[in-house]
């Protein structure tokens, strides 16, 4: 202890504290060498929603931000939620951007700037509970850097990057919880209790913003009830994962408009009409369904990112397996307390990584349906979260991980480059429009007038033909209704056909003969109104 200053910090603490701060900074610091590299210098403002998926998000967050809600309804088909106008995602996975927005305002790249926001705090968040040293952060630094697709999703407008923050502060609330119930068994207090309980609240909104998080439930209560015997474990944590799985997926439900299919209810439902049997088989038949969207064989080229994700997500399974066996055999040649202690805890922790690689691929097979990508962005969740858990198995065994990054980065530099070029060129190509969506956004407001006294159809827009950047110009407030299968919407309030959209004729012939009126066209749009 030094007298004058009343403490002192070591040489290593200032090391370790240095790698904090850069680890933390990481998100941003890719994004501005990638912009800078395309030759666009540290210019966010190219960051726009491009793809549909993006558009519709941005566009919910915006119109919560400015009118508390949406005020017409968002869905697909003219189906909208049971309860509010959300679409279908629900509100649970806009909140923490529209606490962004109302911090620091709304704009076109405003989604971008609050995901990269959000990697930055769930490392910082990650970092204090777990405390790494400092060849466990530089690791953490090399997880961040290999994870293409993380960094991927942090330029656009999509919520995965909300996904995968919430995936690394899970895992940081785990290992801490894991090391505070590792050894003493003292009583419970009314901290513990109360830290439980919002333990267990952050995991319920978890699951609430991505279903497939109820994973993780399990491995939470496993640590709650350590002290309990392992049948009586294993039970509470089945039925609380149950409870709060189930409970979950209800309120999702009531708060999004349907969009596909739920195939859990459908293997529910075939299992009450056909059968166990026969559920277990259709609930393989979708798994297997959905895993051969990822087409393999067409996969393996060294300039597809998708190929090197997979080689990425199969070493580390396998290196996983390998350190758990290693980690059973040396824990049979020791009578060490504290290296059997050691050992137990680096098991844990290699089949909480196992679990979550595996599990993340199962359940998103069974819980949701897409093409390759769709997937991969999925299950990346898991992959990222497994590699963070690696990092705190021993000195020795994170070294070979070291070298496994480091030559992944090597050999996928080609193919990754070449992806992140193609996300920011789309991005900026799309945001030399800015000026004319702010010009169109003008006109609209005057031709679809939206209001807090109107029916929440009335303030709906059908959307025919391609859904793209130029529906950033609707009214804020304005539900967008997807009408994928090109029939007329008898209830919304008006219609927007987009402009050169190769069925644009056939559109607007069916509008016009169910009722709608020509009310306004220019390049982007042309807009009808119901007249019914």
């Amino acid at each position: 202890m030094n007298k004058n200053t009343g403490f002192k910090i070591s040489n290593d603490d200032i090391i370790r504290y240095f790698f904090y701060i850069v680890a933390v900074m990481l998100p941003f610091l890719i994004v501005a060498v990638l912009l800078i590299l395309n030759g666009f210098g540290i210019k966010t403002s190219i960051l726009f929603p491009v793809w549909n998926d993006e558009v519709s998000r941005w566009d919910q967050i915006n119109t919560m931000i400015h009118c508390g809600k949406p005020l017409g309804y968002y869905g697909y088909n003219g189906t909208h939620a049971s309860i509010g106008t959300w679409g279908p995602w629900g509100w649970a996975s806009l909140v923490p951007y529209y606490l962004f927005g109302k911090l620091f305002g709304w704009h076109f790249n405003s989604m971008a700037i609050a995901n990269m926001t959000f990697l930055s705090l769930s490392i910082a968040v990650f970092l204090a509970l777990t405390k790494p040293k400092v060849k466990q952060t530089l690791l953490i630094l090399f997880i961040y850097i290999s994870s293409a697709i993380t960094i991927i999703y942090s330029l656009t407008s999509m919520a995965e990057a909300l996904h995968y923050s919430l995936g690394i502060v899970l895992v940081g609330l785990f290992i801490w919880l894991e090391r505070r119930t590792r050894v003493k068994l003292r009583p419970l207090s009314v901290f513990d209790i109360l830290l439980y309980i919002l333990l267990t609240v952050f995991l319920y909104y978890s699951v609430l913003v991505y279903t497939i998080f109820a994973l993780v439930i399990p491995m939470f209560f496993w640590c709650f009830f350590r002290r309990l015997k392992p049948w009586l474990k294993a039970g509470i944590s089945i039925i609380a994962t149950l409870l709060i799985a189930v409970s979950a997926n209800y309120f999702i439900g009531l708060v999004s408009s349907p969009y596909t299919t739920n195939t859990i209810n459908n293997i529910i439902n075939v299992i009450k009409s056909d059968g166990i049997y026969n559920g277990i088989c259709y609930m393989l038949d979708v798994f297997f369904s959905n895993l051969a969207t990822l087409n393999f064989p067409n996969m393996i080229k060294l300039e597809d990112i998708l190929f090197w994700f997979f080689v990425l997500y199969i070493i580390i399974l396998g290196y996983l397996i390998g350190t758990f066996i290693h980690n059973v055999k040396e824990k049979t040649t020791t009578d060490c307390t504290d290296k059997k202690l050691i050992m137990n805890s680096n098991n844990i922790i290699c089949l909480t990584a196992f679990y979550l690689l595996t599990g993340f691929l199962c359940g998103y097979c069974l819980l949701y349906t897409g093409g390759s990508w769709t997937l991969c962005r999925g299950i990346n969740t898991g992959l990222l979260m497994a590699l963070f858990c690696i990092t705190f198995i021993s000195t020795k065994k994170v070294k070979l991980i070291y070298t496994i990054l480091a030559i992944w980065i090597c050999i996928s530099s080609v193919s990754v480059w070449n992806k992140y070029d193609t996300t920011i060129s789309e991005r900026w190509s799309v945001g030399q429009y800015s000026q004319s969506i702010e010009e169109e956004k003008n006109r609209l407001e005057n031709i679809i007038i939206i209001s807090d006294d109107k029916d929440a159809w009335e303030n709906t827009v059908a959307q025919y033909g391609n859904f793209d950047y130029r529906y950033l110009a609707m009214p804020e407030g304005a539900g967008l209704n997807l009408m994928v299968n090109g029939k007329s919407n008898e209830h919304a309030g008006y219609a927007a056909i987009t402009k050169g959209d190769k069925y644009q004729d056939s559109y607007l012939k069916t509008l016009t003969d169910s009722g709608y009126k020509h009310l306004y066209e220019d390049e982007f749009f042309i807009i009808l109104k119901n007249s019914k």
